[in-house]
């Protein structure tokens, strides 16, 4: 009997697995684009990236 329960609980393993693969696939780019996001708006803007000239009289 304990082998028949090990067989279904293979088949629900890799059921849940192909599920959660477009999941899986969603979440890296995903997270590289919040990453991405997060470190463009998080960091301080220089002062010379304003669009004015530096360093001219």
């Amino acid at each position: 009997m304990a082998d028949h329960d090990y067989h279904w609980t293979d088949h629900v393993r890799m059921a849940a697995v192909f599920a959660l693969l477009p999941a899986m696939a969603f979440i890296g780019p995903l997270t590289a684009i919040l990453g991405l996001a997060i470190v463009l708006f998080a960091l301080p803007e220089d002062e010379s990236s304003n669009g004015n000239p530096t360093g001219t009289a």
